[in-house]
């Protein structure tokens, strides 16, 4: 996979900045990477960071057939700070980052 092309994928037409307050239900949308032949080795990983216990995870919710990866990340709210949602692309059988691809950061804004 040409690890710029997955790059690209990764950071297009998707929001990097949210907003939420303490206890709501924060859905954070994801980049489609399409399934095709050079792409049906990928897999999506997601991680969330920054602030300790500002976001709890869901739920991730597919998109349906035709991607790499979920649509959609939820998390709540737990306490004010920023969290981040990084969003790499990975070997589907090792779980090994994929080399020359840059992880997408979404910043969660916790208000109280």
């Amino acid at each position: 996979m040409n690890p710029e092309k997955l790059t690209s994928w990764l950071h297009r037409d998707v929001p990097t900045h949210y907003r939420a307050k303490v206890g709501e239900e924060v859905h954070v949308a994801l980049p489609r990477i399409p399934m095709t032949a050079a792409t049906q080795m990928v897999s999506v990983a997601l991680e969330v960071s920054g602030t300790p216990g500002v976001l709890m995870k869901r739920a991730a919710r597919s998109g349906g057939e035709g991607r790499v990866g979920p649509a959609t990340f939820v998390a709540r709210a737990i306490k004010p700070g920023r969290g981040e949602v990084i969003v790499s692309a990975r070997d589907a059988i090792s779980g090994v980052h994929i080399a020359g691809v840059e992880p997408l950061r979404i910043v969660v804004e916790v208000e109280s």
